[in-house]
């Protein structure tokens, strides 16, 4: 999942991104009373969000899901404003990189 947001006042737009339609339906379920929450049904490298849209991208378990995961660190940074932040987090291990380490270890 990415989500994405200009988080300037608590009612501004907040967009997650998903393919999974497992995942698409739950978000779609507890987003349905959410005025300012827009499920978007999109491959994560080729998202309809408009370039430098984005306060902040946060990208999280996802990073070891894809399998080209650079188109997708590179329309996170397309979508960021100016001045925008690229939140990743990844809690998975991944077998092709047994000794990452999460930062704050």
């Amino acid at each position: 999942m990415i989500s994405s947001y200009r988080p300037r006042k608590p009612s501004d737009l907040r967009e997650t991104v998903e393919t999974e339609p497992e995942m698409l339906a739950s978000l779609r379920e507890r987003s349905q009373n959410s005025r300012n929450i827009h499920v978007v049904e999109a491959p994560y490298h080729a998202t309809p969000m408009a370039a430098g849209s984005c306060d902040r991208v946060f990208m999280a378990n996802l990073w070891v899901e894809l399998a080209a995961p650079i188109p997708t660190l590179r329309e996170a940074a397309q979508l960021l404003h100016e001045d925008g932040r690229l939140i990743l987090i990844e809690l998975q291990a991944h077998a092709e990189w047994p000794h990452a380490r999460i930062a704050f270890e």
